[in-house]
């Protein structure tokens, strides 16, 4: 076999086993089965935050009230002669008292603390004929005068209602307050002999006729209430406040109610208390003490607090 014959069959072999190796290079790879996605956990919606219960059953906000005081008829107050009195100066009973009007306002001013506002007038009168000569605000009326006597007793407070005990929220249904006041009292009498004009003496003393006078006290008042809700929208309340100096004025004061509320409209009802005296360091001094029962009507304005 001669060279050139040789590499031709090489070269043919060497074809023919190329030829099956590139067509199996070149055929389509199938793609390898794969296994399935896993499942995604489901997405869920965030959970609606729970309403936090409010701190007191009703809204606190601005109150506007009104109120009918139906006082109770007794014999008080009187004018006394103080310790610079120079002479007889008392007249007791000046007359029985007569239902009277007030009004309220209140505003919340921290989480625990409510400022409050109140302020009201009774009046009174009566008739009588003095025992002994008397001197009231410096006039001077013998004894057997008839005279009359009328009186108008005018009362405010301005405090601060703050929660004391329990110190949790939402408010316990029994609480404790303390209450820091400022109070204001001024008491006018006038005393008339009717029918019978006045009269001055040499000495420029006058007697009889008609006379006018007054007292006022300013006083800070410290006290306490007690409040139980016995239901949701109803509150039993009381408390007393007061303050004196010795051997000079004094007041107290205390009130016991029942509220019930409605949205914006509160009814109010309860007992009132208040005893008062001038200081007694002057000529002459007033004391007194009105109690009755009184009613009431608040309206709570929305969106101030």
């Amino acid at each position: 076999m001669t060279v050139s014959k040789l590499n031709a069959r090489v070269l043919v072999t060497t074809f023919g086993l190329l030829v099956p190796i590139f067509s199996f290079a070149q055929a389509p790879v199938a793609p390898s089965a794969q296994a399935p996605p896993a499942a995604q956990p489901a997405i869920q919606a965030p959970a609606a935050p729970s309403k936090a219960a409010p701190d007191y059953p009703d809204p606190r906000t601005l109150m506007l009230g009104v109120f009918y005081f139906a006082a109770q008829p007794s014999t008080q107050p009187e004018i006394k002669g103080g310790s610079q009195a120079t002479a007889y100066q008392d007249v007791s009973n000046l007359g029985k008292e007569k239902a009277g009007f007030g009004g309220e306002a209140s505003y919340p001013i921290t989480r625990t603390g409510t400022i409050y506002a109140e302020y009201f007038i009774d009046k009174g009168d009566g008739s009588q004929t003095t025992t002994v000569i008397t001197s009231p605000f410096a006039q001077t009326y013998p004894a057997g005068t008839k005279i009359t006597s009328s009186y108008n007793i005018q009362h405010g407070r301005v405090y601060l209602d703050d929660l004391l005990f329990p110190h949790f929220f939402p408010v316990r249904k029994f609480r404790l307050k303390s209450i820091w006041a400022f109070e204001y009292t001024k008491m006018s009498a006038t005393f008339d002999t009717p029918g019978v004009a006045s009269v001055v003496d040499s000495s420029g003393n006058t007697t009889l006729g008609t006379i006018t006078g007054s007292h006022t006290t300013f006083l800070p008042e410290f006290g306490a209430a007690a409040e139980y809700a016995i239901a949701p929208h109803v509150l039993l309340r009381a408390d007393a406040a007061g303050f004196g100096i010795p051997h000079s004025s004094e007041v107290w004061e205390a009130n016991a109610t029942v509220s019930w509320r409605v949205h914006n409209v509160e009814v109010v009802a309860g007992g009132k208390i208040l005893h008062f005296k001038t200081t007694p360091n002057a000529s002459d001094y007033l004391e007194g003490t009105v109690d009755g029962a009184f009613a009431g009507v608040r309206y709570h304005f929305n969106g101030l607090f």
